[in-house]
């Protein structure tokens, strides 16, 4: 019971630690505690997020009347950067529907992309056509919570296993270790805020 109200406590932190920048009407959201970007489009969004266990990159597109690609599995997508097809690794998934490779190489697709197009075949009601902005800047801040998420998790995984196997030492220290993780995202991503705002 503790473990599990220390580790929603820690959770309910990470709820707060949540930005967005504007840049000359093209707004980027972003969320450090689900490690995602998204770019905004009239009628959704669409999200870019880190498989952080998998050091890969997943693709969605989510519409403001509920709908997201999970929904169309018989239709084949295509997602098109500056020009460029981009592999999508199917099926669409529930969560985050497509793998769009490593993190390197999504990132560098996300910092380097002028214009996203997006399409299911024959439903052009569905079809994304837009300006991708400050995909830089994005791509930075995911490349971030990409690095410590992993540790982080390691380190809860840890500490569970500690609870459960009943050596109190170890699980107190590591809880302390998490408080400090978790004091250090909240300046990690100030810090980041901050450097980003110099660049503008």
């Amino acid at each position: 019971m503790i473990c599990a109200r220390y580790l929603l406590a820690c959770f309910i932190l990470f709820c707060f630690i949540n930005i967005s920048f504007a840049q000359q009407g093209d707004e980027w959201t972003l969320d450090f505690r689900r490690c995602y970007v998204a770019k905004p489009f009239d009628s959704g969004r669409v999200i870019f997020a880190s498989g952080v266990d998998e050091g890969t990159v997943l693709f969605d597109v989510q519409w403001s009347d509920g709908q997201t690609l999970k929904d169309y599995p018989a239709n084949p997508p295509i997602l098109d950067i500056d020009g460029a097809l981009v592999p999508l690794k199917g099926p669409p998934k529930d969560f985050y529907a497509y793998d769009v490779g490593t993190l390197q190489l999504a990132l560098k697709r996300l910092s380097q992309g002028k214009h996203l197009y997006f399409n299911l075949g024959d439903l052009p009601e569905r079809t994304v056509n837009i300006e991708m902005g400050d995909g830089k800047r994005a791509a930075e801040f995911l490349e971030m919570c990409a690095h410590y998420w992993p540790r982080f998790r390691a380190l809860r995984d840890r500490f569970e296993a500690a609870q459960k196997s009943g050596n109190s030492t170890e699980a107190k220290r590591l809880r302390a270790k998490i408080n400090s993780q978790v004091k250090s995202a909240d300046t990690l991503v100030q810090d980041w805020t901050n450097k980003s705002r110099q660049k503008k």
